[in-house]
């Protein structure tokens, strides 16, 4: 046998030697990680399968809730307007109810008011009538006082009984 072909048949068992060592060594660990591997992949396989359930799920209650939304929305808007009506005539009652007060108590104040201008009247028109015939009596009475008062001193003076 040559020396090549002695050194390419140990080489070939050498290898065969080491890589069934390696193969004898490694297998367990090897094993046990594809094996870990493999179940962590199905859990994760599992988790990935709920979860595209879980959000299909949610996608069809959003589809029916979307479906469901415009009627549910023109049952809301009737029931607001209906609510809106009846707050609306409430108020309308209410309002009418107020200005009816409102005109009552005014016309009963606007009443009162008149009575108290009239005897505000009166009496400011018999005090000034009053005033006047007390001033007129007082020039009157006045000016007869001052004649008669002239005429007797005119006449005493005639008969000398005062001196100018």
């Amino acid at each position: 046998m040559s020396a090549d072909f002695k050194y390419m048949l140990f080489s070939s068992i050498n290898f065969v030697i080491f890589f069934g060592f390696l193969f004898f060594i490694l297998k367990k660990p090897v094993l046990s990680l594809l094996k870990k591997r493999k179940e962590d992949y199905i859990i994760e396989s599992d988790k990935g399968l709920k979860m595209k359930e879980e959000a299909e799920k949610n996608l069809n209650d959003v589809k029916l809730k979307l479906s469901n939304i415009k009627a549910d929305g023109v049952e809301f808007l009737d029931k607001a307007n209906k609510e809106g009506e009846d707050i609306g005539s409430k108020m309308l009652k209410n309002a009418d109810a107020v200005a009816l007060s409102i005109r009552t108590e005014s016309k009963r104040l606007a009443f009162a008011e008149l009575l108290y201008a009239v005897a505000k009247i009166k009496q400011d028109f018999v005090s000034t009538l009053i005033d006047g015939a007390e001033k007129e009596l007082l020039v009157v009475a006045n000016s007869d006082n001052m004649n008669k008062y002239v005429d007797e001193c005119s006449s005493k003076i005639k008969r000398g009984e005062l001196s100018t």
